[in-house]
């Protein structure tokens, strides 16, 4: 990821984290932005919080091409079977 682009995914976790406390910010968006600075651990907790509270965002692992660097990390096939959505095969 080019140098301004990595500062820019930064500033958008350092806003969401900021603010967390005050009001809901969807996992699933928690999970983009740290996918966005290459934090693939910590994408992968905050999609198992999506998956616990149910949402919907949940349904795009397949679709969104944020998800296209883990599609084919074991967790992710974990998650989809998880909530129902793994391809015979899978």
């Amino acid at each position: 990821m080019a140098a301004g682009r990595q500062r820019d995914a930064e500033r958008f976790l350092a806003r969401l984290e900021s603010l967390a406390p005050t009001c809901y910010v969807a996992p699933v968006h928690m999970a983009v932005a740290q996918l966005a600075i290459g934090h693939t651990g910590q994408a992968f907790e905050w999609i198992d919080k999506a998956v616990e509270s149910r949402d919907v965002m949940v349904l795009y692992l397949r679709a969104m091409e944020i998800f296209e660097p883990i599609r084919e990390d074991p967790r992710t096939a974990a998650i989809l079977e998880r909530v129902g959505l793994a391809e015979p095969g899978d």
